[in-house]
């Protein structure tokens, strides 16, 4: 049997392996909203920043004195968006698709008074509420919901916590027989 004389390969592999396991959490995707007003008429923009594939549900609730026009095509050019003109809702699926956007006629700055929630479809929970407790603002992906639904990114994802608590322990562990094996 080889025995290693340098811990170096043994700290490489344990980081490198660290460094592995945690690339699937940075691939969750962020939605940013943008406005712009031209008089009474403004376009909203959500921009999704994400790895393909992903799958996101976004829904908006837009303030009295903003209305959808009456034509769906004149509301937005997506194939997958649903109107609730009563409740003044717009909801938008967005598969591998980078943006969307639609227009209003109303006045203000398209800012205020908008209440926007989306949910990454792809990530799975053992909840019996599945998705209700991930709704998250545009551009904040960790930030809790005012009704404190949401978790924080170290609860949402505890399997990360685990795995980069045992990479610590086998780091230790190879540090330490490496400085023993020095001192023999």
């Amino acid at each position: 049997m080889k025995i290693i004389k340098s811990g170096k390969w043994i700290i490489l592999t344990v980081v490198l392996i660290s460094a592995l396991l945690t690339v699937p959490v940075m691939g969750a995707p962020v939605v940013d909203r943008d406005v712009s007003v031209n008089g009474d008429k403004a376009t909203v923009t959500f921009t999704v920043e994400s790895d393909e594939p992903f799958a996101v549900g976004i829904v908006e609730t837009v303030p009295e004195g903003w209305t959808f026009a009456e034509d769906e095509s004149m509301v937005s050019a997506s194939d997958n968006f649903e109107t609730d003109r009563k409740n003044g809702k717009i909801a938008f699926f967005l598969s591998d698709e980078k943006s969307v956007s639609y227009e209003l006629t109303g006045n203000g700055d398209g800012k205020t008074g908008f209440k926007t929630e989306w949910v990454d479809l792809l990530t799975l929970t053992p909840d019996m509420n599945e998705g209700k407790e991930r709704w998250t603002a545009p551009g904040d992906s960790n930030a809790p919901e005012e009704k404190g639904s949401a978790d924080s990114g170290a609860e949402k994802s505890p399997g990360f916590g685990i795995i980069a608590g045992i990479a610590a322990f086998i780091t230790a562990g190879a540090v330490l027989t490496v400085s023993g094996r020095r001192e023999a």
